[in-house]
């Protein structure tokens, strides 16, 4: 695909660029560009996509490139336990990088996508979408199994330590699990209607062993978002997690890099869907 190169000046308009280039592949010099990574069901201090930003710091050689780290709530706190919380908490977070002129990229990772296909509707700034490990379904999934398995070792603990089990869990930051888990499927079952109304790129990638993430899940992004251009890749041998480390992630991290910021990290590229 021809790539298009354009300077903008002082007087120039990212939203007037970005309106009339938005699906193709360019780029803007001297403005700066973020991909904003959302997470999945963290359940640590440590973000997902913590690895996939140190790589990113070690490769990037554009003083304009970045990488954010966004959660969409807050460990332990139960009163960030709501999709609408969250879904507002994310919306903040992208239309503060839009306000202070950035070129905005989003990457999604398992429940998070469409909570952030959402977020791609209300602002058509938004010309880049990468799911990794994308979650649509519930009951064709392991999915909701999972959360009910966390759910009921999370009561046999209380039960079992009884007071000393809940101060316990609040030290390290588990309280409130279950209240954790129904607002991120309430978030999945929510949100994923907006999958089919996204316009911008759209770059799928998951392992060939996530149970969570089925092959299903790619077909019905590509047919319900029939506006929008996508690709995707499947790495064999790789699991739901695989982006969470750079030992399984790498491959993934070059090609999200290449797919987003153009960066050519390794021999292999991403196929078009």
């Amino acid at each position: 695909m021809k790539q298009d190169n354009v300077t903008l000046n002082r007087d120039s308009n990212i939203n007037d660029v970005i309106s009339l280039r938005r699906t193709g592949f360019f780029s803007l010099k001297g403005v700066k560009k973020v991909l904003i990574c959302f997470h999945g069901f963290q359940t640590s201090l440590k973000h997902d996509l913590q690895d996939f930003k140190t790589y990113f710091d070690e490769v990037n050689q554009n003083k304009f490139n970045e990488v954010c780290l966004a959660s969409l709530y807050t460990l332990g706190d139960k009163k960030t336990y709501s999709h609408k919380k969250m879904y507002e908490r994310a919306r903040t977070i992208v239309k503060d990088y839009i306000d202070r002129g950035y070129l905005v990229y989003i990457l999604a990772y398992s429940f998070s996508s469409g909570l952030c296909a959402k977020i791609c509707n209300e602002f058509s700034e938004v010309s880049k979408l990468v799911l990794v490990s994308p979650t649509t379904y519930l009951l064709k999934t392991r999915l909701l199994i999972n959360y009910i398995k966390i759910a009921i070792k999370h009561v046999k603990f209380r039960i079992k330590y009884g007071n000393k089990g809940k101060v316990l869990l609040k030290k390290n930051k588990s309280n409130g699990i279950i209240k954790l888990s129904i607002a991120i499927s309430t978030s999945i079952v929510h949100f994923r209607k907006f999958l089919k109304k996204v316009r911008c790129r759209i770059f799928m990638i998951k392992g060939n062993k996530d149970e969570f993430s089925i092959t299903n899940t790619f077909s019905y992004i590509s047919m319900k978002a029939e506006r929008a251009i996508t690709q995707s890749k499947i790495y064999p041998s790789l699991d739901h997690t695989m982006i969470i480390n750079k030992e399984t992630g790498i491959d993934a991290y070059n090609d999200i890099l290449k797919f987003v910021f153009h960066m050519n990290l390794s021999n292999e590229g991403i196929e078009d869907d």
